[in-house]
């Protein structure tokens, strides 16, 4: 069978999330000559995108402007995800912009540029991006996280003290103060590190090692609404580590399969 423009999707994002720069390059470059498939801007936002992923923030911005489409609003987000994940504020402020003025409902071309802000500890610039969004009624869905134990489901929001056993289930979290205090979570905002340590996947995996089957071998296996925390992936690879659990999140792009420290998708997602 011959390739077509979907199958290349699927190649080039398979190339974006185990960071092969120079294949993504290769088949973005052989799609019209060797194939007869013309290249479309989809196909370009996934070449940005392999590229912002990547950390090549500087490739990517000298790709989009000789690239034959003009940067869309998935060109500008997939870039502006690059810096947020290489904390790049610079480059962040020109691709949050840029999003803004094409796609002004999306909430990525406010929440991201405002993660940026508050780890650079710009709080003005920060709430500014708060303000943005109020005044154009727009709002981050509400992240959410459940699992199941003995058929019944167990469902948690950021700060949530509703749950029978709340206090046990932030006493199992305390035991991970430690590394709760490590670089990964360093931020001068108490509000925002408070909010860091009762995020729901956090709440959902504590439960699990106090509940799930009363097996302590058994998986723990949550769902979440969202996509994965970069914080709270880092803290399951950590509870992976530590206690030697298996943990498995599925999030709104894929599966999250931690052991022993290490996540199936290569912190790629």
């Amino acid at each position: 069978m011959k390739p077509n423009s979907i199958t290349f999707i699927a190649v080039l994002t398979a190339c974006s999330h185990a960071g092969l720069v120079e294949q993504g390059k290769h088949y973005l470059d052989t799609m019209l000559r060797k194939y007869n498939v013309a290249p479309t801007i989809d196909h370009y936002d996934c070449m940005i995108d392999i590229y912002a992923r990547s950390g090549l923030l500087d490739e990517a911005l000298k790709f989009m402007k000789n690239m034959p489409f003009k940067p869309d609003a998935m060109s500008w987000k997939c870039f502006l995800s690059g810096c947020w994940t290489h904390k790049n504020l610079e480059l962040g402020e020109i691709a949050g912009e840029e999003l803004r003025q094409l796609d002004p409902e999306d909430t990525a071309g406010y929440v991201l540029p405002f993660n940026l802000y508050t780890w650079a500890g710009k709080w003005e610039e920060a709430a500014e991006m708060m303000k943005l969004m109020n005044e154009r009624t727009l709002k981050k869905e509400l992240s959410c996280s459940w699992i199941q134990e003995k058929g019944k489901i167990h469902r948690f929001i950021v700060g949530d003290k509703h749950h029978p056993q709340t206090q046990e289930i932030y006493e199992k979290l305390k035991e991970f103060d430690g590394f709760m205090e490590g670089d990964m979570f360093q931020c001068s905002m108490p509000e925002r590190r408070e909010q860091l340590l009762d995020h729901s996947e956090r709440l959902a995996i504590a439960f699990g090692l106090i509940s799930v089957n009363g097996n302590a071998s058994a998986p723990i296996k949550v769902f979440k609404n969202l996509r994965a925390c970069p914080d709270c992936h880092e803290f399951a690879k950590h509870v992976s580590l530590v206690t030697g659990r298996e943990i498995v999140i599925r999030d709104s792009r894929r599966f999250h399969h931690f052991k022993e420290g290490k996540c199936s998708c290569n912190d790629y997602w």
